[in-house]
Order: structure tokens, then C-alpha cells, then sequence
């Protein structure tokens, strides 16, 4: 895991359900353009943060600072992508 900060824009509504804890958390998908192509970080909140990141609209700007996970797969065509999980410490949008 690596704490990394990302800026982008949040692709789809934001997520909110309730674990097995009984916990509220919030998840979204983050479209993060780069020079080499777009890389997707899929955030997750809980608290107060959670709570903010649910208010967030579709298309919204975003920076997202928190623990990264990098992830790497095969997409349909069997080219290597990559995608981050993220627990989100800290926004901003």
C-alpha cells in the first residue's frame, strides 16, 4: 500500500451502502487522466468522509488523498491495465 494523492473526476454516482458491521462506507470510481492514458482509482470512504463523498455529483472534480493499492489485469483485448484501490483519508472537490 502507498499513500499517493490523485485529481480527476468522479465517473458515475457515488455508492452508498452499509457493511456487515453495520458501518455506512461510500464508494466511487475516479477517472484520473495522465500523460500515458487514463487510469482508474476506485475510492473508498467511511465517516465523515463517506458523507461527503455521497454528496458529490457525477462529473465532479476531485482530489482524493489516501492508501492506494495498484492492481494489475488484462482488459478485454488482453492488454495490461491497471487499477487502484483507495481508502480515502482526505478530499477535496
Amino acid at each position: 500500500m502507498i499513500r499517493a494523492l490523485a485529481t480527476g473526476t468522479i465517473y458515475g454516482d457515488p455508492q452508498t451502502r452499509t457493511g456487515k458491521s453495520g458501518q455506512p462506507f461510500t464508494t466511487v470510481k475516479v477517472k484520473v487522466d495522465t500523460a500515458e492514458g487514463v487510469v482508474w482509482v476506485n475510492v473508498i470512504a467511511f465517516g465523515e468522509q463517506s458523507e461527503a463523498l455521497a454528496a458529490l455529483p457525477a462529473n465532479a472534480a476531485i482530489s482524493v488523498l489516501g492508501k492506494a493499492t495498484p492492481t494489475a489485469w488484462l482488459d478485454k483485448t488482453g492488454e495490461p491495465a491497471l487499477v487502484y484501490r483507495w481508502w480515502l483519508k482526505a478530499l477535496s472537490a
